[in-house]
């Protein structure tokens, strides 16, 4: 979102929607998750071919037009409701992903049997996510 101020110039905005937006697939969409399914690819690449969806989006349509998923649901942590698209843009507008676990209401670090750590959700399972918007300055 960008403001144009008549005495200071343009302030730019970035708009964070902590709750799914339940995107349109396009045909060609459709056509690779079915083609990803058919070949057993795992969730890495049928993310990378599908950048606009996150786990959780790919699971439910998977459950929901194919009576099946071949991904593990894993709700409870922050990054199974990010996107790669998601994740390139924080990284490109330097968001932390501290402040995208604040507002999803995941903002309790744990860490896997790997010790790597990830953001989840409080375990009363309560998700109180807000949306937000990060001052960018002026973007070219």
């Amino acid at each position: 979102m960008r403001i144009n101020w008549k005495i200071w110039g343009q302030d730019t905005y970035f708009i964070w929607q902590s709750s799914s937006s339940h995107l349109y697939w396009s045909t060609d969409e459709e056509a690779i998750l079915k083609q990803m399914l058919e070949e057993k690819k795992n969730i890495q690449e049928t993310m990378k071919a599908l950048p606009r969806f996150s786990p959780d989006s790919l699971r439910t349509k998977c459950l929901r037009d194919y009576d099946q998923s071949p991904l593990h649901s894993r709700d409870f942590r922050l990054d199974s409701c990010l996107s790669v698209a998601d994740f390139e843009t924080l990284a490109r507008y330097n968001i932390p992903i501290e402040e995208i676990a604040r507002l999803r209401g995941m903002d309790i670090l744990a860490k896997d049997k790997k010790g790597n750590a990830y953001y989840r959700r409080p375990y009363d399972g309560k998700v109180k996510a807000k949306d937000g918007a990060f001052f960018m300055g002026i973007l070219a």
